[in-house]
């Protein structure tokens, strides 16, 4: 979800202003039956404006392209990217945005590691998170938090 201004949520544990990159030493044990995912918030400006124009539709803008590389005990590490998403906008984005996202553990595990590594996610200490350099964005802030099942609300 993109929304207008520069504010990390009170609830995200691990910020970052800026830089375009987050280290975070994962907690002891992080990995339980009720963790499902991470929490993502990037703060950014959109320099300049690429974008895909269809007729009659809003001109769409790509996000930035994250990545989350993990480091296990022994050093090995395994690394995700993906696009935040396409923004659809009646004009360029400018300045002051804010994408708000979830990760889902299911996504990592079962989309880009396989075997061994599949077996290794518990064995995770840290979490690198960053921006794959575009040059016409400008990451001004970083956040992301573990998210467990407890952690969601639900609405009844």
């Amino acid at each position: 979800m993109f929304v207008p201004g520069v504010e990390i949520p009170e609830w995200f544990t691990y910020k970052n202003w800026g830089t375009d990159r987050i280290s975070v030493a994962l907690p002891k044990n992080w990995y339980t039956p009720t963790f499902t995912g991470f929490a993502i918030c990037v703060v950014f400006d959109m320099i300049t404006s690429h974008f895909i124009i269809s007729p009659k539709h809003l001109k769409m803008f790509q996000g930035p392209v994250m990545k989350f590389t993990f480091t296990s005990h022994d050093g090995a590490r395994s690394g995700v990217s993906f696009l935040l998403g396409r923004i659809g906008s009646e004009k360029p984005l400018g300045l002051d945005n804010t994408f708000l996202g979830y990760l889902p553990i299911r996504s990592v595990r079962t989309g880009y590691l396989c075997g061994d590594r599949y077996n290794r996610v518990r064995d995770w200490i840290q979490l690198d998170f960053g921006t794959c350099y575009k040059p016409e964005e400008a990451i001004k802030g970083l956040g992301v938090p573990l998210v467990n099942k407890y952690d969601i609300c639900d609405p009844e």
